[in-house]
């Protein structure tokens, strides 16, 4: 299932700790941009990086040009189908549940489901949503860009790293 033995360990680190797994070696449409891991706990999708090393600092890979990278991918991801056909199948859908969606992501309206808004502007490093949200603004999920780093078998997950 994975590419790489780092991510697998990275995962199942991850899955202990409650989370669920809604994509991994994404790839943006122009392959410009891979995230190793995408999941979701409480709320949050995590876009992560692992780093499976025998020495250094996996840190100094988060240079400005790979996290503005990574920025811009979770946009494109956050607003494509695979992220929206994710989070309605691990949803319980009900007439009763609604998320805000503002300029979010879906409206639950007595058992009906539908999709807000999917990158459409390209403003030069950043792509935005539609409307007056801010770019990563989905209404009902924040998120996080986490690093995991293995180093010598030893797992360190770096949460909000920029």
């Amino acid at each position: 299932m994975f590419r790489h033995s780092g991510e697998e360990k990275a995962w199942l680190y991850l899955q202990g700790r409650g989370h669920r797994l809604l994509e991994h070696n994404y790839r943006t449409p122009d392959r410009r941009t891979e995230i190793d891991l995408i999941t979701l706990k409480d709320g949050v999708v995590h876009f992560i990086e692992v780093k499976d090393w025998k020495s250094g600092i996996p840190t100094l890979t988060q240079n400005r040009k790979r996290q503005a990278m990574v920025r811009r991918a979770a946009v494109i991801y956050m607003g494509s189908d695979g992220f929206y056909n994710s989070i309605m199948s691990i949803r319980e859908i009900s007439p009763e549940k609604s998320m805000d969606a503002g300029d979010g992501l879906v409206v639950i309206d007595a058992g009906m489901v539908s999709r807000m808004s999917a990158p459409e502007c390209d403003t030069g490093d950043e792509l935005c949503l539609t409307g007056s949200a801010s770019p990563l603004d989905t209404g009902a999920y924040s998120v996080s860009f986490d690093l995991i780093s293995i180093i010598n078998g030893q797992i360190e997950h770096i949460e909000r790293l920029f």
